[in-house]
């Protein structure tokens, strides 16, 4: 029945503070469980064979396991690969066009082949093979990613340095974002990796992460620029004063980081749907030391399959996940013993439009983190995995467990193993903040902490509206979100419950909402006026504040669903 209710399996509260309670549920509780779908299954390898070109230092090599040789019915003789080095076109700040960070070049074929192989000096590189005097075509492409150390030769020198002097080394900072995924989904379609981080002593899950805003442009560049996200909609920074503005100019934060020495890294597994490129241009100039777009572009160009929406799930044997994860690990393989390692790696391809397409996620992010947590980076790397929001849409959302998932990404810190007993107290205010309401903004500020090496005594430095506290320090119990930034929209601190949609106050309310929309479209004649149809659903909320000496809970009533008879008026 369109006015059912169901009762929550609640489990209590994940946060549970005079100014903020969120409520805590079984992920998969009966009024959301027909909205959660069968785990998507898909196996970029499914043949399970190791890849036909593989990499040694900077060199590609063909693997001779015969084997695989015959699987791909090819001898050593009659073999012709070529290796193509791929280059990014570079263009002037004060002269570019519109696809300047969509353009790239191939070199001409470099052949090996009988054992050879090619020392590549770029930092991608296609491979395509093919059978001697075969018109079927290649047999096999793949793209190389490569760190060369050229271009950071002056950072180097300065870390070596600091060695020399034995100053305080600076930890590594990775930033590992996936796209549209909520804590509980983590939970429903990530269990093991779920499970692997929540038994490291070393980890903090922060259950209260609360975004600030809609999508990803509004919750990410809080994180790494530390503006409002209202700026960011309404074209107020610099650096997006037109929609078709290039972002050299954001104050990202791995500029600070690169100041300071650092080796950055830049990687997104969607070209299409990239941070700064979504219906934007980008870059003029690479905005990292390591700019994997040129690679990703080609990966999906030539070895994506098969199509998920506008993106692929696999950039050949690989998923494109796993492709990040590969590069986060060969940055720091490469890189980290060196100088230190700020990457921002982003994965949207699986979880951007639905939840139960996460699930091939689970064991390649089981996978790297084992890998990671069981390498020496473990021991000077501080990593962030985390989210934007949960899912945007979909018709989980038209229940209230889907609106409340949907504002509370995920978002965990890994630690050295060494962290909790060099600075205790930090490490006690970490704890704490597991259960108190936090958000983009805190981490912003953690981030200054760490650029300045601030793990035994915050600096308390604010974004630069005064938002945010560095989650080294303890958040108090009185934040509320309209003290942080967080509008009242996005709220997770909220209790509620579902009323009766034949309640007085839920008539009025709908016909206020009404009333409200004809107003707004009444400039607009080719929009006809809306009459109430049906109230399909609503929930009464109480918001806790904390004034003074008491907390007042100020009642407001949410129509959540209403149906019109009118048709709709697409032209506003």
């Amino acid at each position: 029945m369109p006015n059912a209710i169901h009762d929550l399996k609640r489990l209590g509260y994940l946060i549970d503070t005079p100014a903020c309670r969120m409520l805590e549920y079984d992920p998969f509780d009966a009024s959301i469980k027909k909205f959660i779908g069968e785990p998507l299954e898909m196996d970029c390898n499914s043949d399970k064979l190791s890849p036909f070109t593989y990499t040694e230092g900077f060199r590609i090599k063909i693997n001779d396991d015969p084997k695989l040789l015959q699987h791909y019915n090819v001898s050593l003789d009659s073999l012709a690969c070529c290796v193509h080095e791929v280059t990014r076109v570079s263009q002037n700040l004060t002269n570019f066009d519109e696809s300047c960070d969509n353009k790239y070049t191939t070199s001409e074929c470099y052949a090996i082949c009988n054992g050879a192989s090619k020392e590549v000096a770029t930092d991608g590189a296609l491979v395509v093979c093919s059978r001697n005097e075969s018109k079927s075509g290649p047999f096999y492409k793949n793209v190389h990613y490569f760190f060369h150390e050229d271009k950071i030769r002056d950072k180097i020198a300065r870390h070596m340095e600091r060695i020399k002097s034995h100053e305080t080394l600076p930890l590594n900072f990775i930033l590992m974002g996936v796209d549209s995924t909520s804590r509980q989904n983590i939970r429903r379609f990530l269990p093991e990796t779920f499970k692997f981080l929540s038994d490291d002593p070393s980890s903090m899950d922060f259950m209260g992460y609360n975004k600030v805003a809609d999508n990803t442009d509004v919750n990410i560049s809080p994180v790494i620029m530390g503006n409002r996200a209202e700026d960011l909609m309404r074209f107020k920074l610099e650096c997006y004063k037109k929609q078709k503005s290039n972002h050299d100019s954001c104050p990202l934060i791995w500029k600070n980081f690169s100041a300071r020495g650092y080796a950055t890294v830049y990687a997104e597994d969607a070209p299409s749907m990239g941070l700064f490129h979504f219906n934007k241009i980008g870059f003029v100039q690479p905005p990292a030391d390591f700019y994997a777009r040129p690679y990703m572009l080609l990966s999906e160009k030539e070895i994506g399959n098969p199509k998920a929406n506008n993106n692929h799930y696999c950039y050949g044997l690989q998923s494109t996940t796993e492709v990040v994860y590969e590069q986060i690990l060969r940055a720091l393989n490469n890189l980290s013993d060196k100088v230190p390692v700020f990457g921002y790696f982003w994965s949207a391809t699986y979880t951007h439009d639905s939840n139960r397409e996460a699930a091939p996620l689970d064991y390649p992010t089981l996978r790297f983190l084992k890998q990671f947590t069981q390498s020496s980076h473990r021991n000077n790397t501080i990593l962030l995995f985390f989210s934007d929001h949960g899912l945007r849409f979909g018709d989980i959302r038209s229940t209230y467990l889907g609106a409340l998932e949907e504002r509370l990404p995920f978002a965990t810190l890994l630690f050295p193993p060494w962290f909790k007993d060099e600075f205790p107290e930090t490490w006690r205010n970490l704890l704490v903040n597991q259960r108190r309401l936090t958000n983009n903004y805190d981490i912003h500020c953690t981030l200054l902490d760490i650029l300045h090496g601030a793990y035994n005594t915050s600096l308390n430095l604010k974004t630069p509206y005064g938002l945010g506290q560095s989650l080294f320090l303890e958040i108090p119990t009185n934040r509320t979100c309209e003290s942080i930034g967080i509008p009242w929209h996005y709220c997770a601190c909220q209790s509620s419950s579902p009323t009766s949609i034949g309640a007085s106050e839920v008539q009025q309310a709908a016909a206020i909402l009404t009333q409200t929309i004809n107003k707004l479209i009444e400039n607009y004649p080719v929009c006809a006026p809306l009459t109430l149809k049906e109230i399909i659903s609503a929930r009464e909320y109480q918001n806790h504040q904390n004034f003074g000496q008491g907390t007042v809970k100020k009642k407001i009533w949410k129509v959540e669903d209403i149906h019109s008879d009118n048709r709709d008026c697409t032209s506003i």
